[in-house]
């Protein structure tokens, strides 16, 4: 409903006339008893007049807000739909409008804003400070849309040379808007984008178009990328849709479409440092209190990518549930797929010493109907307060409709992914691969085990701190052990093919011994105070009794992994894990981090990592759930050694001036692989600053200059 307060307000109740002066308010509320207003808008004058019964009123000069837009005109009409109109209008998102002179802003002969958040000039005139830019007869914008209508972004980098971009973005209608963006780069040519968006209640819909002419695409060789052909008409086309269907069913639709295998690092490194392979699927799923049942397709689109196709893949979830209403329990998982090893598809064939040229092939597809069949059942009871033991006891039946006869061991597997890997110049193995020949397969496999869990807490209600902010403590304990054993399956893994780690199931015998820690205490006032972790420890060791093929050599003693986080006070926390063998005494992986805050005036992020993922001993389980920090994935083993250490530090020099610096040095190859200086100045309505960087080589300085309100408008 409207609002209107004043210094002094005459009405007539029956006319609902209604006359005010005085340090006027002039409001909408989202309902009549919502404190939100609607749609962000504020008028503020000394003079009104008009009908609540209408809704219409006038009135005489005055100030006025619509979401992240001030603005003051000569004088507003209310008309009866909501449509505020102003005449003689200076508008900005600069705060100074209300008192003085803004650093930017536009002067229209008249201003329509409407309930729907949009706002139309006639006749306006863009200005900085109070010097005339360009004229336009009429405009139109959101004040709801979070960035602003018109974006903008310019620059120079060494790979591109100077580059500028345009965009404009519309509301088309509730939930729909589009953003068309236009660029161009003098050492790469021009780009065109497009990013339409729709949403509902039921419903999120996206649609993104980006097309350019590269003049100077990535080689490595002339005339190609990595053993693919360099593309100069270089594209993405991505589409995102996600519908429920009442209270149970939800449908998920992707598709990213790309033009090459550098198109996402080079153009979208937003989305590539999230994912490094974009998927492309469907996805119904249907979601009952004891059951979940979903059929799902996931395909290749971009031949330059190895993906594991399921075409389709119907899955039949159940959730551990009790028995006829017993104390016996039962969980269960049963999928059916079409599945398709698709390996990238090089242009340039594989190259070596003479004598093995001949020998040099890429890994080759295989595909097959696979059936997978999980049944498991509990049975667990209480040993006495606090202590839960559970025994297990299941079976997995896996049905392959194609097997190889010749047989492929992990070393093989290995050498696959790695001369499948593109960014390894030369891999001169000869691979032993899989062929079709092994007929059809079913294999069983038993798994039996128990798992005791515990759960143990001391509590100090006097302890108390005030620098460590500490009110009472509470030290919680939970101590478990689990034992699997699974039988030695019924089909060698060496003849499965290999789509992911149902495939790879062996023989196990072995125990893990974990505790986990935390240490609590409560923060904040009165019925604010809430528990707060001060610290948290992770840790576990597995001991094999039997070890799995191929790690026969290995003692009893398995992996050893601690996690920790320890968050004395706000302003610190320090993380960590480490893991290794205990067997051959190697460390796998070493994380750490701090994060320190000196008030308000500096703050300091330091992160370490070292990763060898070969080494790990494998357990499994597809009766329990068992937390792992190792490369469970073969995959992950043909990354290699990874060893870095980053440092970040952010400096307050004043209330309106900020520096940062970031080093970032690769230990392997003993390397500052990068570094970046950055100064950020608060110009009032603006921000203003200064980046170097150096990347791999690439060196770019960049002046920063960009909206407060709408920080994607601006000059980069």
């Amino acid at each position: 409903g409207l609002v209107l307060e004043a210094d002094e307000v005459r009405a007539n109740v029956e006319t609902k006339d209604v006359s005010a002066t005085g340090n006027i308010h002039f409001y909408a509320l989202e309902t009549p008893d919502s404190p939100e207003l609607k749609r962000g808008f504020y008028w503020r004058g000394d003079r009104i007049e008009g009908n609540f019964g209408t809704r219409e009123f006038r009135s005489g000069a005055n100030t006025f807000q619509a979401g992240e837009w001030y603005g003051r005109g000569g004088d507003l009409q209310h008309q009866t739909d909501g449509t505020v109109v102003f005449h003689n209008v200076e508008i900005s998102t600069c705060a100074r409008l209300h008192d003085g002179t803004p650093h930017y802003g536009l002067d229209a002969r008249k201003v329509v804003y409407r309930t729907d958040g949009t706002i139309a000039a006639h006749g306006a005139v863009y200005r900085v400070g109070r010097i005339p830019v360009f004229y336009l007869p009429y405009v139109a914008w959101d004040t709801e849309t979070a960035g602003g209508n018109i974006t903008f972004s310019g620059g120079y980098k060494s790979s591109d040379g100077a580059h500028v971009q345009v965009g404009r973005r519309w509301r088309l209608a509730p939930g729909l808007d589009t953003q068309v963006e236009v660029g161009y780069r003098s050492k790469r040519g021009p780009s065109l984008g497009n990013v339409t968006r729709y949403r509902t209640d039921r419903s999120d819909s996206e649609v993104e178009l980006f097309g350019m002419l590269d003049d100077n695409p990535p080689e490595t060789t002339p005339g190609y990328n990595r053993r693919f052909e360099t593309e100069d008409e270089r594209y993405r086309a991505r589409l995102y849709h996600r519908q429920e269907f009442g209270d149970n069913w939800q449908l998920r639709l992707g598709l990213d479409a790309l033009s090459d295998i550098d198109m996402l690092e080079e153009w979208f490194d937003g989305d590539f440092g999230s994912y490094r392979q974009p998927r492309t699927y469907a996805d119904l799923r249907y979601d009952h209190d004891r059951f979940t049942a979903a059929l799902g397709l996931r395909a290749r689109v971009n031949d330059f990518y190895t993906v594991t196709e399921r075409l389709p893949e119907l899955r039949l979830d159940l959730p551990r549930q009790s028995v006829l209403g017993t104390r016996l329990q039962y969980q269960g998982q049963t999928s059916l797929a079409n599945l398709r090893m698709k390996w990238r598809d090089f242009d340039l064939d594989r190259v070596g010493p003479p004598p093995l040229s001949p020998l040099l092939e890429d890994p080759a597809d295989y595909e097959t109907w696979r059936l997978d069949s999980v049944h498991m059942f509990y049975l667990p009871f209480d040993l006495r307060d606090g202590i839960r033991v559970t025994p297990r006891a299941g079976a997995r039946l896996t049905y392959y409709e194609n097997t190889s006869e010749r047989a492929v061991d992990e070393g093989d597997l290995l050498a696959m992914f790695r001369v499948d890997d593109p960014d390894r110049e030369t891999v001169d193995a000869v691979l032993s691969q899989y062929d079709d020949e092994g007929g059809d397969a079913l294999r069983a496999a038993a798994e039996a085990g128990v798992e005791v869990t515990g759960k143990f807490y001391r509590s100090w209600e006097g302890a108390r701190s005030a620098f460590w902010k500490v009110d009472g403590l509470r030290h919680i304990v939970q101590p478990y052990l689990n034992y699997t054993w699974i039988s030695d399956p019924s089909e060698d893994r060496e003849h499965l093919f290999y789509f992911d780690e149902v495939d790879r199931l062996v023989e196990q015998s072995f125990v893990r011994v974990g505790l986990d820690q935390r240490l609590q205490t409560r923060r904040g006032e009165g019925m604010e105070k809430k528990v707060y972790t001060l610290a948290a420890m992770e840790s576990y060791a597995d001991f094999h009794f039997d070890r799995p093929e191929g790690e026969e050599e290995l003692g009893e003693a398995g992996d050893w992994v601690t996690r920790f986080r320890l968050a004395p006070r706000e302003q610190l926390t320090l993380w960590g894990l480490v893991g290794m063998n205990l067997d051959e005494g190697t460390v796998h992986r070493v994380e750490a981090g701090v994060t320190f805050a000196l008030f308000e005036a500096l703050r300091l992020d330091i992160g370490y990592l070292y990763r060898q993922d070969e080494g790990w001993s494998a357990v499994d389980s597809f009766g329990s759930t068992l937390a792992d920090y190792t490369a469970d994935d073969i995959t992950a083993l043909v990354a290699g050694e990874s060893h870095y250490l980053s440092l970040d530090m952010t400096v307050l020099f004043n209330e309106k001036t900020t520096g940062r610096a970031r080093f970032e040095f690769d230990l392997v190859d003993d390397d500052l692989s990068r570094q970046v200086y950055e100064v950020v100045r608060d110009l009032h309505c603006w921000m203003g600053g200064v980046r170097v960087e150096e990347d791999d080589g690439e060196f770019a300085v960049r002046a920063i200059l960009y909206l407060k309100a709408f920080p994607q408008v601006g000059a980069h």
